[in-house]
């Protein structure tokens, strides 16, 4: 391959594009598409950064290896391309800005054939720049012909009658934003210090400053031609973003304030407003996810959200709470928990029910209240007898067999309404320190058994736990207090199965729960080991299995009562007839006989 004999050297911050453009009217080519194929190269490769091309043409026009790679803007995926390792949002390349200064003096001094001596700068591209530094004055649009592309920057330059010159009219006086000056100090390498920011990728802080900035000048977003009141968004989102992450904090969280006064039922998203849409799209494009993970970090920190809260696509780690949220997770009434935590001195008295509602708790704070309110034996309502039943009954046990009589016998309801009660299987006292011994001899299953019992145990010995779904992945602090369980839980359980073999006839037993896959399956592999080891002679084990239902266990068979009791066969043939069915849950025979 033979080198080219007109050359000229390539701009220190020139784009590849405008270098190969120059090159091409060197040789007589208007069109810079039209001397690539003559050398056998493909000009689209060297405007989306082909490295094999971009090597082609640093051999054909005698430049160093590597040394044109630099000056390329290299395509990433199909939304992005990167400008001196930095990445930015393609649709967002001004391939057509200028400053009619800089071509002025390029076409004066520069290199190249005379009237095709001006060249495009890499800085020129992203979104933020809008103004020459050196001038101090706007950036202009070329106009674009029908014969030549976006990337042809000389034919664009020389299509124009007047040259350059003729762009000077739309150059207004305007200096260049502290956010540009910032995003140009980061590409080209020349910032010195550290502020919070710096995390962000330069296109992220260039697309949320102006939006941040119109919300606080309190004038919106600005259109393309108001270059003025675009450098003043720049600057005041900027100035509020470079003061660190307690004041974007602050800021949210005033605009979060602000619209739950006014709704408290719209979504983050929503109340977000443009700072939640311009963070969305840059998180769709992907890539960008370090501003989108900081606004949910701020959000989680300081808002009442939690892991049924979602936004941009991701759930929350529970943080925070307020009286909703806690009564709405635990399902306890809102007055309970608030007379509680005015109890406590974490509300004040007489506080009003709207100011109450959005007042926020630490999560570890509102745990220990509600631990407070279900343990104590003075707050006694049907809501918190229903959610201390549900709390212990989390890990669910199911025995089946393919007899049909048996079935039919765990889904109705019995003379005292307690058939298939298994909780209460009466069992041998706890060996964990944090559960008390019983007065009597025995302990029931449900005290032994439960995600209850085993959060209870961890907060007892010192470990910070609010949900179980805080042990996946197991911190290593906890470990061994969940072993503890664990033994604990399959020795009671394996007691109960025992009792019930002894009984009914079952082939398997199914143990499933809220506890993260990993955890149950080994807890339930320690039942097999304690059955095996406990199982007396004349029982025939039944298979012990995990189960894969997990949280939707309760609400599957709470739907199948009303189903089987309306199109289950008629078992009247197999009981007596002067027994009514009694519904589940609602007492028994016994206490209205007692009455």
């Amino acid at each position: 391959m033979t080198r080219l004999s007109l050359r000229t050297p390539c701009n220190p911050v020139e784009s590849l594009p405008s270098y190969v453009a120059r090159i091409a009217a060197l040789h007589g080519y208007s069109k810079a598409a039209d001397f690539c194929s003559l050398l056998g190269l493909n000009y689209r490769e060297i405007v989306t950064g082909s490295k094999e091309t971009i090597s082609r043409l640093e051999y054909l026009t005698s430049n160093d290896p590597g040394s044109l790679s630099s000056q390329a803007v290299h395509r990433v995926n199909h939304v992005r391309s990167a400008i001196l390792g930095h990445d930015f949002q393609r649709s967002y390349f001004g391939w057509d800005k200028v400053c009619p200064h800089c071509l002025i003096e390029d076409e004066a001094s520069g290199t190249g054939r005379r009237g095709a001596r001006a060249y495009g700068r890499l800085s020129w591209l992203p979104p933020h720049a809008r103004a020459c530094g050196i001038h101090g004055t706007s950036l202009v649009r070329l106009p674009l012909t029908e014969r030549a592309t976006e990337h042809e920057f000389t034919a664009r330059i020389v299509s124009l009658c007047d040259g350059p010159k003729g762009l000077l009219p739309s150059a207004k006086v305007l200096q260049p934003s502290n956010l540009q000056r910032y995003c140009e100090a980061r590409m080209f390498g020349d910032r010195t210090g550290e502020i919070w920011i710096d995390r962000f990728a330069v296109h992220e802080v260039a697309q949320i400053a102006p939006v941040v900035g119109a919300i606080v000048l309190n004038h919106g977003l600005r259109e393309k031609n108001d270059l003025e009141g675009l450098r003043d968004a720049d600057d005041a989102g900027f100035e509020l973003l470079s003061r660190g992450q307690t004041r974007f904090q602050d800021f949210l969280k005033q605009i979060l304030d602000n619209v739950r006064q006014s709704d408290p039922r719209m979504s983050l998203l929503k109340a977000l407003g443009p700072i939640g849409g311009c963070v969305g799209q840059l998180k769709q494009t992907g890539g960008f996810n370090e501003l989108a993970d900081a606004v949910r970090e701020i959000v989680q920190e300081t808002r009442p959200v939690g892991p049924s809260n979602m936004l941009f696509g991701k759930p929350f780690v529970r943080m925070k709470h307020s009286i909703v949220s806690a009564a709405h997770e635990y399902g306890l009434p809102f007055t309970v928990i608030r007379s509680t935590l005015e109890k406590k001195g974490l509300l004040a008295t007489g506080t009003s029910r709207e100011a109450a509602a959005a007042a926020v708790f630490d999560a570890t704070a509102m745990a220990r209240v509600i631990s407070e309110v279900l343990n104590s034996d003075v707050v006694d309502s049907p809501a918190v007898a229903r959610y201390r039943q549900s709390r212990l009954g989390k890990l669910i046990v199911t025995v089946s067999e393919k007899s049909r009589g048996y079935l039919y016998a765990s889904e109705q309801t019995g003379p005292n309404g307690n058939t298939a009660a298994f909780g209460p299987f009466p069992v041998t006292h706890s060996n964990l320190n944090s559960v008390p011994k019983p007065a009597g001899r025995f302990e029931v299953l449900l005290h032994r058994a439960s995600i209850y019992t085993l959060v209870h145990h961890l907060r007892h010995n010192g470990f910070p736990i609010i949900r179980v779904r805080d042990l996946d992945p197991m911190p290593a602090a906890a470990r061994l207090l969940v072993s503890e369980w664990q033994d604990d839980c399959a020795d009671a359980l394996a007691q109960a199965i025992i009792g019930t073999i002894a009984v009914v006839d079952l082939e398997t037993v199914v143990i499933d729960g809220l506890l993260p896959e990993p955890l149950l399956l080994d807890t339930v592999e320690r039942v097999r080991l304690r059955f095996a080891e406990m199982l007396p002679p004349g029982l025939i084990p039944p298979k012990i299995a995990a189960g894969a239902l997990g949280s939707r266990g309760s609400a599957l068979g709470a739907s199948l009562l009303p189903i089987y009791s309306m199109f289950g066969p008629d078992t009247g043939v197999l009981m007596k007839k002067g027994l009514d069915k009694k519904p589940l849950m609602i007492g028994s025979e016994y206490a209205r006989r007692s009455n």
